[in-house]
């Protein structure tokens, strides 16, 4: 994938993007957490979901972001470049670690494993970890086979900006639409029980805690 169209296609359309991870938000069940509750966005873009929780009271809040010019994109110093799969010795401790889109992005079911271990390490005992990542249904199939049927010229705003990332990300998002199914038994496989679930047309939203075994 070009991050920099990537990127560039993100900083376009931000607005649009703040409102998604603003429902986002409200879905995860974040929102319970103490605002002195110590959290992470692994993958965190720019920074917007981070904006997010600042604005809702969260006082202890980090992002680790790999793109370089994200970072520097934010104008927060709370976030620094990182990535899910490598972590610091010893890993820095969090109540919270948020995973919102990234892991389908990653090349192998392998990278996925090594990714939720490096999770688990990051969390305190009893820590959460919010996953929202995308689902293979039906319903997405015919909406994304629609929204590639109409000319782009015809589109609402937000709806070019879905079309071009999806072209963008079409081998990543396949790939891991083949293997979503089994996320949450590897999760568990390494200590992070499932403890909530919900879903929507083309996502799900899942909630984990870290079990000490």
């Amino acid at each position: 994938m070009d991050h920099t169209q990537w990127n560039e296609a993100w900083t376009r359309y931000r607005e649009f993007n703040y409102v998604k991870l603003t429902d986002i938000y409200n879905r995860t069940g974040i929102d319970e957490l103490s605002r002195k509750a110590k959290i992470l966005d692994l993958g965190c873009g720019s920074g917007e979901f981070i904006k997010i929780l600042k604005e809702r009271g969260f006082t202890s809040v980090e992002g680790w972001e790999p793109q370089q010019d994200l970072v520097k994109q934010s104008g927060f110093d709370c976030i620094r470049q990182g990535n899910c799969l490598s972590i610091p010795e010893p890993p820095p401790q969090y109540d919270a670690v948020v995973i919102l889109g990234v892991l389908h992005h990653l090349s192998s079911f392998d990278e996925v494993t090594e990714a939720l271990k490096n999770v688990k390490r990051l969390l305190k005992p009893g820590g959460r970890f919010y996953s929202v990542e995308p689902r293979n249904t039906l319903a997405r199939t015919v909406m994304t086979r629609l929204m590639f049927a109409i000319p782009m010229a015809l589109l609402p705003a937000r709806v070019k900006i879905d079309r071009f990332l999806v072209a963008e990300e079409e081998v990543e998002l396949n790939r891991w639409l083949a293997y979503e199914f089994k996320m949450t038994k590897r999760a568990e496989s390494v200590g992070l029980v499932s403890v909530r679930k919900s879903a929507d047309w083309k996502s799900s939203y899942q909630i984990f805690e870290n079990r000490v075994h």
